[in-house]
C-alpha cells in the first residue's frame, strides 16, 4: 500500500506518520524505532511510503520516499497557535473538519426549507446604531483622490430586510461580521461567524421554532442523537423552559415591570432598593441589564433545559415589533443553551417612522457615550417606506452553535484561525 504524509517524532524519540487521511500510524522500520538509528527520517519530513499496515495501526515501511524536507519545523513544532496547533493535535484537527460538515449541512437544511442564499456586504457605510456596539473602520481611496470611510458589518440585518421589501420571502446568510471592543474570552472573537435568516408573513415565534428545528437537526447529522451535551450536562429537545420576562419579573418583585421603569428616576431608585449599584450616568437599559445579570442570569445560566427568553423592554430591542398585547415590550426571543446564548429573534419592526426615531434615539445615546456616530442608512428608510411585509427574522452565531453542538467549552477550539492567535 502507498502512504503519503508527514512523519512526527514524539519525546520517546518513536516515530509516527500523519496520514494525508487524517490517519495516524506507528512507524516501525524493520523493528528498529529510534530517530538516531534512522538518520535518514526527520521531524516533518513529507513522505511517500510504501508499507502494510496492522490490526494495530502499525506501519511497517518497505521503502520510503522523501517528497520534501522543511528547513524550519522544529522552529514551530511546538508553538501551540494558529495553524501550528493542527499540527500537533489531531483531535482539533477533527473539529474544524466537524465544523465544515455543520455549514455543509446549515446549507442544506435551509434549501430543504426553499430559503435562498443571499450575498450581503461586508463593507458598509451605515451600520444599525445600537449603542452598545462598536465599530471597525476602514476607508475607500478612489483614483480620482476621493475617500469614503466605511464600516465593516457588525450584523447583515439591515440588508436582508432590503431583500424582504424587493420580494424575496425566505432568505438567509452565513457570513462574517466584526465587533470591536468584544470581550477576549471563551465566547467571543472579534471577527466571528454568523447565521441571519427571514421569513417573510412570519413572526418571532416561527422563527424560533425554526431555529430549534436547525439546532435539531445539525446535532443529530453530527452526533447522532436527539439530546445535546453541553458542559457536563444534557439538555433534552422535549423539554424547553420559555421564560416570559414580563411574568419573571412580575413572579420575583411583586411589580410589573412597565410601571417600575415607566421613567428613569422611579426606575434607579428601584434598582437602589434592591442594593444595586446604579450609577449617575445609567440609562433605563443599563438598569435593565444589571438587575436581569443579578437576579434572572443565574437561572438561566444553570437551567438544564433549553431556555427560550422572550418578550423583551421595548427599550432592548431597537429593531424589533412592539407587543400587540402590552407595547412596553417587544417581540424579541433568545436562546440559551447550558448559559450560552445562541439566537437572537425578532418579529422585525417594518414601520419606516417609528424605526427612524428609535435609531435617532440610539444615535443619540451614542454620542451622549462619546461612541462612533455613523450616518442613518437612508436606503434603509427608503425601503420600509415602500413596505416591508410582516416578517420573522434571527441572527445566529454559527461559531457558537458549533461550540455547543461539539461540546466544546472554549469557541476557540472550534475557529481556524482565532483572533487571539493573530497576536
Amino acid at each position: 500500500m502507498i502512504f503519503f504524509g508527514r512523519i512526527f517524532v514524539n519525546e520517546k524519540n518513536e516515530i509516527f506518520l500523519s496520514e494525508k487521511s487524517g490517519e495516524i500510524f506507528f512507524v516501525n522500520i524493520n523493528n528498529r524505532i529510534s530517530l538516531e538509528k534512522n538518520q535518514n527520517l526527520r521531524n516533518g519530513d513529507i513522505v511517500e511510503i510504501s508499507g502494510e499496515i496492522n490490526e494495530k495501526k502499525v506501519l511497517k515501511i518497505l521503502k520510503i520516499k522523501l517528497l520534501h524536507r522543511p528547513k524550519n519545523f522544529e522552529k514551530v513544532y511546538n508553538q501551540n497557535k494558529s495553524w501550528k496547533k493542527f499540527l500537533l493535535d489531531r483531535n482539533l484537527k477533527n473539529l474544524v473538519k466537524k465544523r465544515a460538515k455543520m455549514k455543509f449541512l446549515t446549507h442544506k437544511f435551509f434549501d430543504k426549507k426553499g430559503f435562498l442564499e443571499t450575498e450581503v456586504p461586508i463593507m458598509i457605510l451605515s451600520p444599525a446604531t445600537e449603542w452598545s456596539l462598536n465599530y471597525f473602520e476602514t476607508e475607500i481611496n478612489f483614483q480620482n483622490g476621493k475617500k469614503q470611510k466605511m464600516f465593516l458589518s457588525t450584523s447583515p440585518e439591515l440588508q436582508h430586510k432590503k431583500l424582504l421589501v424587493a420580494g424575496f420571502d425566505k432568505i438567509y446568510s452565513l457570513t462574517k461580521s466584526f465587533r470591536n471592543g468584544e470581550p477576549t474570552d471563551e465566547r467571543h472573537n472579534f471577527e466571528f461567524s454568523i447565521l441571519e435568516f427571514y421569513r417573510s408573513f412570519a413572526d418571532y415565534m416561527d422563527v424560533c421554532k425554526d431555529t430549534i428545528d436547525l439546532l435539531k437537526f445539525l446535532n443529530f447529522q453530527i452526533n447522532e442523537r436527539d439530546f445535546l451535551e453541553f458542559n457536563g450536562k444534557k439538555f433534552d429537545f422535549k423539554k424547553i423552559k420559555i421564560f416570559e420576562i414580563e411574568k419573571e419579573f412580575e413572579k420575583k418583585f411583586g411589580k410589573k415591570l412597565e410601571l417600575v421603569a415607566e421613567n428613569l428616576e422611579n426606575f434607579k431608585s428601584f434598582a437602589k432598593s434592591l442594593n444595586l449599584e446604579i450609577l449617575e450616568e445609567d440609562l433605563i437599559s443599563d438598569i435593565f441589564y444589571k438587575i436581569f445579570i443579578e437576579f434572572f442570569e443565574n437561572e438561566i445560566n444553570k437551567s438544564e433545559e433549553i431556555v427560550i427568553v422572550k418578550n423583551y423592554p421595548y427599550f432592548e430591542a431597537s429593531l424589533a415589533r412592539k407587543s400587540t398585547k402590552n407595547n412596553f415590550y417587544a417581540e424579541r426571543f433568545e436562546i440559551f443553551v447550558g448559559g450560552l446564548e445562541i439566537a437572537n429573534g425578532f418579529s422585525e419592526l417594518n414601520d419606516a417612522k417609528e424605526q427612524e426615531e428609535r435609531f435617532v434615539e440610539e444615535g443619540e445615546i451614542r454620542k451622549n457615550l462619546k461612541k462612533q456616530i455613523t450616518p442613518l442608512d437612508k436606503d434603509f428608510f427608503d425601503a420600509l417606506e415602500v413596505g416591508m411585509p410582516p416578517s420573522g427574522g434571527v441572527a445566529i452565531g454559527f461559531d457558537r452553535i458549533c461550540q455547543l453542538v461539539l461540546n466544546q467549552k472554549d469557541i476557540n477550539e472550534v475557529l481556524f484561525f482565532p483572533t487571539k492567535d493573530l497576536f
